[in-house]
């Protein structure tokens, strides 16, 4: 952020921030900060060091659509057993990040049916 000060005569001063015309996200918590700025100030952490807020993110939804339905089911079926290497990142239907695709996976991912927080 970015602020300019006018001390002006007497008691008349400004502060005057300066923002952009058009904000251009991403803004997935929609705090007018782009999440890149909020991962870098420390003020949204991200864990998994994908760039994206971990507040925003919705491990279930592989597809990445903001909803989890029957292609996440799928997906997580899909990759069903040991992950390949290296585990992780090799696999994302491994919910529990034990390296399998398994009982535990599946009870998360539906655990989360429907849209995304």
């Amino acid at each position: 952020e970015i602020y300019i000060v006018d001390h002006g005569v007497g008691n008349n001063g400004q502060v005057f921030k300066i923002v952009p015309e058009n904000f251009a996200g991403p803004d997935c918590n929609g705090n007018g900060v782009h999440d890149a700025c909020d991962i870098a100030a420390g003020t949204s952490p991200d864990e998994d060091e994908n760039g994206v807020p971990d507040g925003c993110t919705c491990p279930p939804d592989l597809n990445g659509d903001g909803e989890v339905r029957v292609p996440d089911l799928i997906e997580l079926l899909a990759a069903w057993g040991p992950c390949p290497e290296p585990c992780p990142p090799s696999c994302p239907a491994d919910l529990d990040g034990n390296c399998e695709v398994r009982v535990p996976d599946l009870i998360e991912l539906l655990g989360a049916w429907g849209l995304c927080p």
